[in-house]
């Protein structure tokens, strides 16, 4: 009966022949669409676990306010410019309804810890700490408004190299200051801002290189509430601000200037002593490691659950692990002393404030705890050294495990910034944040992503996905559509042959096979070639599409690696293409078998006589 259901087949090449050709372009596009989608999918998948969307958040500037201050240089008042805020904006304005954080925002402090037994970057080098509290003396009798020769006769703090020596000293910011006698001595504080300039140093420059001056800085402090309200220093209006400098005599350290110099040295000194704490609750959300910059060499970063349940835990420098000794699983003891509630560490300066409190008293260590090193981090070659830069000897720890946030000791406070106050986003989603951002949000915050491209990706992959569903929705239709309209010519027509057959004594299971082997060997052979023809096309259209850098790797080399081989693992995997071929071969045949037998048996339910009666009347 196969034989001749083959030799029926051959009586109809054209028909035969367009329905092995059409079946096998259906099961192409069936089995192509199928693959791609399948791809699509898993690459999202993997894309999902390589990319992180954040947002830094900045406050704008109210307006600018201009002031004037003195060049001893120039000989001239030079314009200073200073942003102004109508008020400090708290971080809860973030959020809002339709705000879906992963980790939410957070206005990230630093905090001083005074490390007296570690080898830090500052006590490694005292020579290049930028503050000297000395006692002075002039050359000859003076007026500092232009370098002149000083010199100093006892360092109370800083690069003890200068004492006996004679230096350069100008009052560089103050346009009348106060003068200065050859005999008497004088306690100041002083930093290096400007080169030296003026009669005197043009009498010598040509003997010597070029220099720096020195000059005095203003010994009162800043020091605010935890609500931001700056907290007045009780020297305030005592001293001569324009002119600091004070004649030393006998019991001036008994009195209340020569009492805070001594309690700067002491400050000066636990300054020099000091490591950086930063407190978060994702890693990720510091840019350093968010762009690479910095990353975890040893160990293993701090876990969510560390992070939320504010463990004693911490990453630590691969400078400050190897100048110390310390491993994975070592403690450090942080003390911290002061906190800075507007800077990063990255970009403090020590010259910003005066390490004492504002009645002048020595900062005092407000929290003492030992934390676990879980992970090293090492910063990358040719890192970015910008705003967003980690301080030197960071320890970053989980800001749950701070129990004194923001309330002791608060020296520096500001708006939040784009290098202090970020969060996390899920992938793809900073339309619909911004979309519910301009319903709820404030003008006087700008917020800035990074996403390292994921949203290019999501768009290239989005448009993969649309182009794969439609092949399989094609492919599909035209299976259903060719199998519905072949079996109509290869059985419906033949009923002539079905009541021949019939007469002459076939049985009905014979009729059936008789009828469908003809058809089941044209689709097997058709889906087989469609469908291996689809698994070798799929795997050249991946190769151009899901390889392709549809996203910005400028943040990241290894994010791009990542990125590049999760492409390839997907699109050269031999399981997919075997699975997606078969199955979809599978498909087109159980599909045309059911249609086949379904109109098979409907025939041979009707009587033969009847049958040839229809055949005669059609």
């Amino acid at each position: 009966m196969i034989k001749n259901s083959i030799k029926q087949m051959l009586r109809m090449p054209v028909k035969s022949m367009s329905f092995l050709s059409l079946i096998a372009l259906s099961a192409l596009l069936l089995t192509l669409g199928a693959i791609l989608l399948i791809n699509n999918s898993a690459a999202i998948r993997s894309y999902e676990d390589s990319f992180i969307t954040i947002g830094t958040v900045e406050q704008k500037a109210f307006s600018v306010s201009q002031s004037v201050d003195w060049d001893a240089e120039l000989k001239d008042y030079r314009m200073l410019q200073k942003s102004e805020y109508s008020t400090l904006l708290p971080v809860s304005l973030l959020s809002f309804e339709g705000a879906n954080y992963i980790h939410k925002p957070e206005k990230r402090s630093y905090y001083g810890s005074f490390a007296p037994g570690y080898i830090l970057w500052n006590s490694s080098f005292p020579q290049n700490f930028p503050v000297v509290i000395a006692e002075i003396s002039p050359m000859e009798d003076c007026i500092p408004d232009e370098s002149v020769r000083v010199k100093v006769n006892k360092v109370l703090f800083g690069d003890s190299s200068i004492e006996g020596v004679s230096l350069w000293f100008c009052n560089h910011d103050t346009k009348n200051p106060k003068s200065l006698e050859k005999d008497k001595s004088y306690a100041v504080v002083l930093t290096t801002r400007y080169w030296a300039h003026g009669k005197h140093y043009d009498e010598v420059k040509g003997q010597e290189e070029r220099t720096t001056e020195y000059v005095p800085i203003e010994v009162l402090a800043t020091q605010y509430e935890s609500n931001g309200i700056q907290i007045k220093d009780t020297l305030e209006g005592t001293v001569e601000e324009d002119s600091p400098y004070y004649e030393v005599t006998e019991g001036f350290y008994d009195t209340d200037i020569g009492k805070r110099l001594s309690n700067l040295v002491v400050g000066y000194s636990m300054l020099r002593e000091t490591q950086p704490v930063t407190g978060t609750n994702a890693t990720m959300l510091l840019m350093s490691f968010y762009r690479g910059d910095s990353y975890i060499s040893q160990g293993r970063d701090i876990t969510e659950e560390e992070y939320e349940a504010g463990n004693k835990v911490c990453l630590v420098s691969k400078e400050f692990a190897e100048n110390n000794s310390l491993i994975i699983g070592d403690s450090v003891n942080l003390q911290l002393y002061f906190t800075n509630s507007k800077d990063s560490s990255g970009t403090f300066s020590m010259e910003q404030w005066l390490p004492v409190t504002a009645t002048g008293e020595v900062l005092s260590v407000f929290e003492n705890s030992n934390y676990t090193i879980v992970g090293i981090y090492d910063i990358s070659p040719g890192a970015s050294q910008d705003r967003y830069s980690i301080g030197a000897d960071e320890v970053i720890v989980p800001l749950a495990a701070i129990e004194n946030q923001n309330r002791c000791n608060i020296m520096v406070y500001g708006p939040m910034k784009g290098t202090t106050t970020s969060f996390q986003i899920p992938n793809g989603s900073i339309e619909a944040f911004l979309a519910n951002w301009e319903i709820y949000g404030t003008d006087e915050l700008e917020i800035t992503f990074y996403d390292k491209g994921y949203s290019q990706l999501q768009t290239g992959l989005q448009n993969m996905k649309r182009v794969s569903l439609l092949l399989l929705g094609v492919g599909l239709f035209m299976v259903v559509f060719l199998l519905l309209f072949y079996s109509h010519l290869f059985i419906v027509n033949q009923k002539e042959r079905i009541a021949i057959e019939r007469c002459l004594g076939v049985e009905k299971k014979q009729c059936r096979s008789s009828l469908l082997a003809g058809i089941l060997i044209l689709l097997v052979a058709g889906s087989t070639l469609g469908c291996g023809l689809g698994g070798v096309l799929s795997q050249h259209i991946s190769a151009k599409t899901l390889s392709r850098v549809y996203y910005d790797a400028s943040y990241s080399s290894v994010i791009e690696t990542d990125a590049e081989e999760t492409a390839k693992e997907v699109e050269k995997s031999p399981v997919v293409v075997m699975i997606a071929s078969f199955s979809s071969g599978m498909c087109i045949v159980l599909l045309g078998v059911w249609i086949s037998v379904e109109k098979i048996n409907r025939n041979l339910k009707v009587e033969p006589m009847q049958l040839l009666s229809e055949k005669r009347r059609g």
